[in-house]
């Protein structure tokens, strides 16, 4: 009797040991499928927000590119010699491979139009106002490939929409998105009015494929299924993920329309529907829907990526992406309770398993697959709170905006793969030279940042032009080949309660200037400062702190 007694006292603690663990599984099962469907929503967010800001800061790279060549031909009125102006556009296009063309016009009928006609080849064409033109073909690299032709030729650049927008324009402007049926596909144009003695005298406008755009939607895929696209106020596409730009060409007066291309992408009638809630009701919100059966999350942001643009970037993946693993840990769960002295350790390894998969997600959400070095993602996040320690110091700290030199002629003659295995040993050599405090991260393609608290104006100067000289006098080394690459650099220096991202577009504005100016430099972004007759001063741009304003990298 007290043998059975006992047994019977074992069975009980054991079933309910075994209740207890099913029923904390149970609970702890629905509370993993509501964290994962935060987590995936917010990673979903992220990836927008990703795109978003890195779309943002391309056609802001371009706005800053136009605004440059701008104050060029503004500035020096040697550069209204047109052949003059239409070297200095081909290499505008030869630096920039999203502009697929760059053109000036004036109220006298003369214009310059710089164009890529393939990958490999440039065209410019320059109107004397009188009916002629002369032309120019051009290589990639921007030598020219045959003696200049021309002749008659009826183009008017007035006559152009661009020409005309440009002129209503008070200050940089993007204009609808339209077909550009000779490059097959979407384009986005932005014009500016050239102004003289405060009077329009003439436009300038580049023009880029959403293809560039569209680019940015696979950079940062928050999963294998994940898909991006983007739309304006008017559902006009931008940019499909995975669409080429060949299918987006519905009609010939203007971008289709989401419903126009359904077809076309795997945008079914589910994702259409949470659109239409996204876009008009809720432009940065998130909803789940059903898509065939196959239940999705879809996320929406509304953003404005240039003056005049306002769009909305959805994205949105299959719900099981993110709950890969949760029917495993069911399956685990049942062998639990079958194994009540395990219950304890199964859980924790089921705990363990899932805060790990959900850590893993966030590390990549902020990490730079390349290089393993932070993104610009989190330079957002952490370098603000680097700016407000040094704040709350009173302490400078120094940004530097750093790219290669000749970085795309690697990419072009050994191959992509050569030109990642370049920038993982750069971005090595630039980790290992910089101090513990010091923070860098991978912008994207071959510019990196870098924030050096603590460092007033000339010490950042002299540290850059250190680390970039030592890097420029040792070759790159690579399972191939040898390389000589040299860098140019671009600093901005905080000067109290500052924003970051003005201090990040101080910096990078010293790279894109000084470049112009020649490469191997360290370029000092001077801060702008308030004038006896209240305005501010124009911007500045200085090659460290010598006398005749240049210097090579390593003595400034």
């Amino acid at each position: 009797m007290a043998q059975r007694l006992r047994y019977i006292i074992v069975l009980v603690l054991v079933v309910a040991q075994a209740v207890t663990v099913f029923t904390i599984l149970a609970v702890r099962g629905r509370e993993d499928e509501r964290l994962v469907e935060q987590r995936a929503l917010a990673a979903l967010a992220a990836s927008g927000d990703r795109s978003s800001d890195d779309i943002s800061e391309d056609m802001a790279r371009v706005g800053r590119l136009i605004r440059v060549l701008r104050a060029q031909v503004q500035r020096e009125p040697g550069l209204q010699a047109l052949p003059a102006v239409a070297r200095e556009s081909a290499e505008v296009l030869v630096r920039n491979p999203m502009f697929r063309s760059v053109a000036l016009g004036w109220p006298d009928g003369r214009f310059v139009l710089a164009q890529r006609l393939t990958p490999r080849h440039l065209f410019t064409m320059t109107g004397d106002g009188r009916g002629v033109t002369r032309d120019q073909v051009y290589r990639a690299d921007g030598v020219p490939l045959m003696p200049a032709g021309g002749g008659p030729n009826p183009y008017d650049a007035r006559t152009r929409p661009w020409y005309r927008a440009g002129i209503a324009a008070p200050g940089l402007r993007w204009t609808p998105p339209f077909v550009a049926l000779y490059y097959r596909g979407v384009a986005l144009t932005a014009v500016m009015p050239l102004r003289r003695a405060g009077r329009t005298a003439g436009v300038i406008e580049g023009t880029l494929m959403t293809d560039q755009v569209g680019r940015r939607l696979v950079e940062s895929a928050a999963s294998p299924g994940t898909r991006s696209f983007i739309v304006d106020d008017a559902h006009r596409v931008i940019a499909a993920q995975g669409v080429p730009q060949a299918a987006l060409i519905v009609r010939d007066d203007g971008a289709p329309r989401l419903a126009e291309v359904r077809d076309a992408t795997p945008l079914r009638r589910g994702v259409l529907r949470a659109v239409g809630y996204l876009t008009r009701a809720n432009p940065s919100g998130s909803v789940r829907v059903d898509v065939d059966g196959v239940p999705h999350f879809v996320v929406g942001r509304r953003f404005e990526p240039g003056p005049g643009l306002t769009w909305t970037i959805v994205t949105y993946a299959p719900v099981s992406d993110f709950t890969e693993g949760l029917g495993a840990r069911r399956r685990e769960a049942l062998v639990v309770v079958g194994i009540s002295s395990l219950a304890t350790l199964l859980s924790l390894l089921v705990l363990l398993a899932a805060t790990r998969s959900l850590g893993a997600l966030q590390r990549r959400a902020v990490t730079d697959v390349l290089t393993g070095l932070p993104n610009r993602a989190d330079l957002l996040s952490r370098g603000a709170r680097i700016m407000q320690r040094a704040d709350g110091r009173g302490t400078p700290v120094g940004v530097v905006a750093v790219d290669l030199d000749g970085f795309k002629a690697i990419n072009d003659t050994y191959g992509h793969g050569e030109g990642d295995e370049v920038l993982g040993i750069f971005a090595r050599r630039l980790s290992g030279s910089l101090r513990p405090e010091d923070y860098l991260c991978r912008m994207g393609g071959d510019e990196f940042m870098i924030l050096m608290p603590g460092l007033a104006r000339d010490e950042a100067v002299a540290a850059v032009g250190r680390l970039l000289g030592a890097s420029a006098r040792t070759p790159i080394q690579t399972s191939t080949a040898t390389h000589h690459v040299a860098s140019t650099a671009g600093v901005a220096i905080s000067d109290g309660h500052r924003p970051l991202d003005e201090l990040l577009d101080d910096a990078d504005h010293a790279l894109i200037v000084g470049k112009s100016r020649g490469k191997g430099l360290v370029y000092v972004h001077r801060p702008r400062e308030i004038g006896p007759d209240g305005r501010r001063t124009p911007r500045r741009v200085d090659a460290g702190d010598v006398p005749d304003d240049r210097a090579p990298v390593g003595s400034v």
